[in-house]
């Protein structure tokens, strides 16, 4: 079994932490593990066992979000080729890591995690 986590890039956080003990469960399981990250920056690198194939992609700048979008499924697509897991998991890239798995045929587990109340408090104060 072979498994892709993609995260943009591994700073302290709730959704890093998530990934960073996952993946390294999961080494340890003998399960093959991947993390590709666009930016290889964020202390919870750090965190990650050396089982654990951490393999980064530059984003290409560009001034149209739509573009970064692309060259995200782009990278996602590439690695995916070269590592090809039998799942991918994204966390804060959903977009562009439901697309390409979709584009590659790859189960793909996207996890979008918010908390609720802060998203009403939003919601609710910014009317």
């Amino acid at each position: 079994m072979k498994v892709m986590f993609v995260v943009e890039r591994m700073e302290v956080g709730g959704a890093q932490r998530q990934i960073a003990y996952m993946a390294n469960h999961l080494s340890r399981r003998n399960i093959e593990v991947s993390l590709l990250v666009v930016k290889k920056k964020g202390e919870m690198l750090d965190k990650i066992v050396p089982e654990v194939e951490i393999v980064s992609c530059f984003r290409l700048a560009s001034r149209m979000p739509f573009w970064g979008v692309i060259f995200q499924v782009l990278a996602i697509i590439r690695a995916a080729r070269s590592k090809k897991p039998n799942v991918i998991y994204c966390r804060l890239m959903e977009f562009p890591g439901a697309v390409a798995g979709k584009i590659l045929g790859i189960p793909t587990v996207v996890a979008e995690i918010n908390n609720p109340r802060k998203s009403l408090e939003i919601k609710y104060n910014s009317q």
